[in-house]
């Protein structure tokens, strides 16, 4: 199935950087949307409770946007999200740690959210690694997400 979801998200890339805003979202579990962005951003709606197999989806799209590009912006939309199973957190940490030299190519990362945790777990996040650009924004505020994460204060990814 993951092989089939990144043939879905390759095939994503090859309509161009200005094509994009016209696409349709892709649902690749019953938790994870991949949302409609340029070739350079990873967008994605999280909701619900995250298992083992949703995390390996969400890395097989990163992994694809890094191989393609030096470096990537993410835009993460936690709108709904209950929580993870033991699994998925496993793999969060041991993909983090993996990734140590490397979040130097996640040139920013724009973080929705309502759950006060996330927001610190962000601010932490910055602490310790302050090469990476992270910011967390309210729901409400989502179109001022897209415009830090890009620079383009028109176009956003939507759901559905």
């Amino acid at each position: 199935m993951i092989g089939a979801d990144l043939k879905l998200i390759t095939r994503m890339r090859t309509f161009g950087s200005y094509a994009w805003h016209s696409m349709k979202s892709i649902r690749v579990s019953e938790v994870i949307e991949i949302l409609p962005s340029p070739d350079n951003v990873f967008a994605i709606h999280v909701s619900g409770r995250l298992t083992g197999e949703d995390y390996d989806r969400m890395l097989a799209a990163i992994e694809a946007k890094l191989k393609a590009h030096e470096r990537i912006f993410m835009f993460v939309d936690m709108i709904g999200f209950d929580d993870m199973t033991a699994e998925a957190f496993r793999k969060d940490i041991s993909y983090s740690f993996g990734k140590l030299g490397e979040w130097h190519r996640f040139a920013r990362n724009a973080l929705v959210t309502d759950k006060q945790w996330m927001k610190l777990l962000a601010k932490a996040a910055a602490l310790f690694l302050p090469q990476l650009q992270i910011q967390t924004f309210e729901p409400s505020d989502r179109d001022a997400a897209w415009a830090w994460l890009t620079g383009a204060s028109s176009s956003r990814p939507t759901s559905g």
